[in-house]
């Protein structure tokens, strides 16, 4: 029942979104990080579902026929095995933050590299938007790496035990 409205949330732009938290929560860091946490939301809790789903049910349980709680499945069982799936949605959700930090400080104001993209538009500066997009890049393949990273290693020390 929820998924058609999980697919409606996600079609609203983020630009159209901003002025409204404007109204609501003024000028500032507090709005831009809301975007950025309605952006990300809904992808990382899918992701975080499909990978709990797909959870290998005879491992489960085994542990319920062991007398395991149902937080101690949740934490040392499941967790563990839908880990990969869940940092690939957290993956996926740091890049979609950096565009709604962006998006966010275009929008709404700030003192980061969205700020810094308006400045540079507005005095056509077009070398300077380049330098600001390729410092975007960077950060965010650098934080999609670690995370990929961070995934590998679950993969590798879930498959140890």
């Amino acid at each position: 029942a929820v998924h058609p409205f999980l697919g409606a949330t996600q079609a609203i732009p983020a630009i159209a979104i901003a002025p409204l938290l404007v109204l609501w929560l003024n000028y500032g860091l507090f709005p831009v990080m809301v975007l950025c946490a309605l952006i990300v939301f809904f992808p990382i809790l899918v992701s975080a579902v499909v990978g709990l789903k797909h959870v290998d049910p005879d491992v489960v349980d085994a542990g319920r026929i062991d007398g395991a709680t149902s937080w101690s499945l949740l934490t040392q069982v499941e967790m563990p095995m839908a880990l990969p799936t869940i940092l690939a949605g957290v993956r996926n959700g740091v890049t979609l933050a950096i565009t709604g930090a962006i998006v966010g400080e275009m929008v709404m104001g700030g003192s980061g590299l969205g700020t810094v993209l308006v400045v540079q538009r507005a005095a056509v500066d077009t070398a300077g938007m380049f330098a600001t997009i390729i410092v975007l890049c960077v950060v965010a393949s650098g934080a999609y790496a670690l995370i990929q990273l961070w995934e590998r290693r679950s993969r590798i020390i879930d498959s140890l035990n």
